[in-house]
């Protein structure tokens, strides 16, 4: 593969900076509101603050990153946001982060100490007494530092296949568990004003193999004839965005699962099955289970954002070669080719990687054939689907058999 990839955190920044000049600045917005994202210099933070940045609906939007020096930290400081720096494992820079917030899209770390990560920005939303934690959204002084009046976590599809009454040790790379225990973590810890948002499969997801597709002339995925609806996050997050504006201005929102078209056991949005993934390499034998669990219930009865579309990697494939008038073959591989695959493009994380992988595994078993209409419910219009993605990044993913130019700064 060509050494010259750029990472997908490049390509995002890249997407956006093409676009910037189109987008509504934040200056111009009217609402009175003022949202935070955690982790906004990753992909779904940064997708997140972006939809924020061209809503009308927030005065000013507040980008919490790791590293101010990240690509995407940057761009979003140019394009307006008040961009924070803090340290997860310092209460006291997540609580000036947070400050002035009145609405918060959660974004949780991406990597294997996501759970405890979470846990340091839940205790200190429960420690400065944030509305969010108790419901309380009146008698609140303009001067409180954590006014927080609605809360959405950013999940993941795979986190309602996860068992965590399984009697047996947590695999420290099934990020399916990682996210089903922060759902617990954030809703029986911030009960009131919190939205639970399971992203479907990212069709970014596909960046991490442009390289394979530009040089190979094919799309390689571990998910052998299943079938998935993919998402794409620049949607996701401009439903997160309206979804939180509803709930911090108290408006009403469309109940999740009602209308959703589910075509797997478990599979619409507010109910989930199969036991674990447990890591890829338990992944298998997990999904293959199909022991039903417990509806999710009361305010934090998760949404599940995916497009009404059905597709497999021959679909896709198909998809493909219509876009870019060139043959783009589906290669199914194993799990361990798939690895192989994804560890040596640049920019993927162990994370990242992992789960890939556990959404190939539950969507080769079944368990992803899913479709929701909350998406389209948050949107008040269609999804995008995946031919449109792929004409907005042709130069990202058609064969050139030579470097692969960046995607997602220009995805944007």
């Amino acid at each position: 593969m060509s050494s010259s990839i750029q990472n997908p955190a490049q390509a995002a920044a890249g997407a956006a900076q093409q676009q910037q000049q189109q987008q509504q600045p934040i200056a111009g917005n009217t609402g009175n509101q003022i949202v935070a994202i955690t982790e906004a210099d990753t992909i779904p933070g940064f997708y997140a603050a972006r939809a924020c940045l061209t809503s009308r609906g927030w005065n000013s939007v507040i980008a919490c990153v790791s590293d101010p020096n990240h690509d995407l930290a940057k761009q979003l400081k140019k394009e307006g946001c008040d961009v924070r720096e803090y340290d997860l494992d310092n209460p006291h820079t997540i609580k000036h982060a947070l400050t002035g917030a009145t609405g918060l899209v959660l974004v949780p770390r991406r990597d294997f100490d996501m759970v405890d990560k979470t846990k340091r920005i839940v205790d200190v939303l429960r420690q400065q007494a944030a509305p969010v934690a108790t419901g309380n959204t009146t008698n609140v002084p303009a001067s409180h530092p954590m006014g927080i009046r609605g809360l959405v976590l950013v999940s993941c599809v795979t986190a309602g296949f996860a068992d965590l009454k399984a009697d047996r040790p947590a695999d420290h790379k099934d990020t399916a568990r990682m996210f089903a225990t922060v759902e617990k973590l954030v809703t029986e810890g911030l009960r009131h004003n919190v939205a639970v948002v399971r992203n479907g499969v990212p069709m970014q997801a596909l960046f991490y193999v442009a390289d394979y597709m530009q040089s190979k002339g094919a799309i390689p995925m571990n998910i052998g004839n299943g079938e998935f609806a993919p998402v794409n996050l620049k949607d996701a997050a401009h439903a997160k965005s309206e979804l939180l504006l509803a709930l911090v201005n108290n408006r009403p929102v469309p109940p999740p699962g009602a209308g959703n078209r589910a075509t797997s056991a478990g599979g619409d949005g507010s109910s989930s099955s199969g036991s674990s993934a447990s890591g890829a390499a338990a992944a298998s034998s997990a999904a293959a289970s199909g022991a039903a669990a417990a509806p999710a219930t009361g305010p934090a009865k998760p949404y599940l954002l995916t497009t009404p579309t059905l597709l497999s990697g021959e679909a896709i494939a198909k998809v493909a070669s219509h876009t870019f008038n060139t043959e783009i073959a589906y290669k199914n591989v194993d799990d361990h080719e798939m690895r192989r695959i994804l560890e040596v493009s640049s920019g993927l994380s162990r994370f990242d990687t992992e789960e890939f992988l556990i959404a190939g595994i539950l969507t080769r078993a079944g368990k992803l054939a899913i479709r929701s209409a909350d998406l389209e419910k948050l949107l008040r219009r269609a999804p995008t689907n995946v031919e449109k993605f792929f004409k907005e990044n042709e130069n990202m993913f058609k064969p050139r058999f030579a470097r692969v130019l960046g995607a997602a700064i220009r995805d944007y």
